[in-house]
């Protein structure tokens, strides 16, 4: 008979198996202009933005940053990756070729995180100061990179390409539009995620894209950006956002800050809530810019580690407003995959009651905690989805048994409610 501590324990396997084969929401696509899951019902995704790749005061660590913050935010259903292109030496088209595998390697690294911790993730090709970035140069880079991460993750619903951060003054039909379709078309070979293309003037001149949308084919799951700095920008911008949605164009904030456009000066959370409400009003997702220790009003942690963990008494002002937010917001409950996993029951186990104590048993991620992502990644492994190097295997075998399978996943999930105390 199951009981309703068992009962809980086969909630959380059923939740992990599902998530095995799919992200929350599945295959995301547009419906009615509007994000919309894979039943076509519309959702939000709600996360930070790094503020980018390598640097010291922003770089993420793969296998702590995004678990560790969704810990920290369980309402949290995505995040943005933002790699900078030319960036005081720092940007993906000032690196050499070795260094730009490097950078690749990371993004990958992080994306995997965020399939682990069962998020969506963005992955932004952070345009800004470029002295040129409609260059053919960087038409044959920024194709090339996206077509390796499509391809690299062809199986996976949970990655969004986000392809010119923030494109300056240019026309969007005879500079923005061209660009994009290049990139689409590489994308489209191996992908039909959805993808955000940045507007004129800093994401600023959505309304352009009125009556200009790409064309169907390529067109097709194409959302386009709006950013926002609460103390800099008010209510005209967010007319042109709804002029935007009344035309027809799918808009998302993929970037937005509670301060000054300088990333840096006064808070207005006054016009942050306005503008979220907005956002909510229209089931506009969104992605608060930053999570990062830089020492600026806009960085979500004042003091700590970019690795974690954190509490809220690591936060700035603006990160604690919000995780607030986030923490308010009634979460869309993930769908039921598409071709979902039958369950099989698994052999019942018979853990010894051996405290878990300063070793790395269940801790298969080494972050320093044992919760339902180990057992997620233990399943990963198991169904092939990830390879050995991925985790720590000399902490996964959790029973002692020799073998790495559901068992372990099983066991760890049990120690997480509290069912068992520790392991063999």
């Amino acid at each position: 008979m199951i009981n309703k501590k068992n009962f809980l324990v086969l909630l959380l396997l059923a939740g992990m198996l599902i998530s095995l084969f799919g992200a929350p929401y599945g295959d995301l696509q547009i419906v009615n202009n509007t994000l919309s899951d894979v039943n076509g019902k519309a959702i939000q995704l709600k996360g930070w933005s790094q503020l980018d790749l390598m640097q010291a005061d922003t770089a993420w660590v793969p296998g702590s940053t995004i678990p560790n913050l969704k810990a920290l935010c369980p309402n949290l259903n995505a995040v943005r990756l933002a790699m900078y292109t030319e960036e005081f030496g720092f940007g993906y088209m000032e690196q050499n070729a070795s260094g730009k595998e490097n950078y690749r390697n990371r993004i990958k690294a992080l994306i995997n995180d965020a399939i682990a911790a069962n998020i969506y993730v963005v992955v932004d090709w952070h345009i800004l100061n470029d002295k040129d970035p409609w260059s053919n140069n960087y038409y044959n880079e920024s194709r090339a990179f996206f077509e390796d991460i499509a391809q690299t993750f062809s199986d996976s619903d949970n990655i969004l390409f986000e392809l010119c951060n923030e494109p300056k003054q240019v026309s969007f039909t005879g500079t923005i539009k061209p660009y994009a379709e290049h990139v689409l078309a590489g994308i489209r070979k191996y992908s039909d995620n959805i993808v955000i293309v940045g507007t004129p003037t800093w994401s600023q001149d959505i309304d352009q894209v009125v009556g200009n949308k790409i064309s169907s084919n390529l067109g097709r799951g194409v959302m386009y950006a709006l950013h926002f700095y609460a103390a800099t920008h008010y209510q005209w911008l967010r007319d042109k956002g709804q002029n935007a949605l009344n035309g027809g164009v799918p808009v998302m904030l993929s970037e937005w800050g509670t301060v000054s456009a300088s990333g840096d000066g006064s808070i207005d959370l006054g016009n942050s809530g306005t503008w979220m409400d907005w956002a909510d009003q229209h089931n506009i997702s969104w992605f608060n810019w930053s999570w990062s220790v830089r020492r600026e009003s806009s960085a979500s942690i004042s003091n700590g580690s970019l690795s974690g963990p954190w509490s809220s008494g690591n936060l700035s002002q603006s990160g604690q407003w919000v995780l607030n937010r986030l923490n308010s917001w009634n979460t869309p409950p993930p769908v039921v995959n598409e071709t979902p996993t039958p369950y099989v029951e698994p052999p019942t186990p018979t853990p010894t009651a051996t405290a878990y104590v300063n070793n790395c048993q269940g801790d298969v991620n080494r972050n320093g905690t044992v919760d339902i992502v180990d057992a997620l990644q233990i399943a990963r492994y198991y169904v092939g989805l990830i390879q050995p190097e991925e985790i720590d295997l000399n902490c996964a075998n959790v029973n002692c048994d020799g073998n790495i399978n559901i068992v372990d996943a099983l066991l760890i999930a049990q120690y997480y409610v509290g069912l068992i105390n520790g392991f063999c």
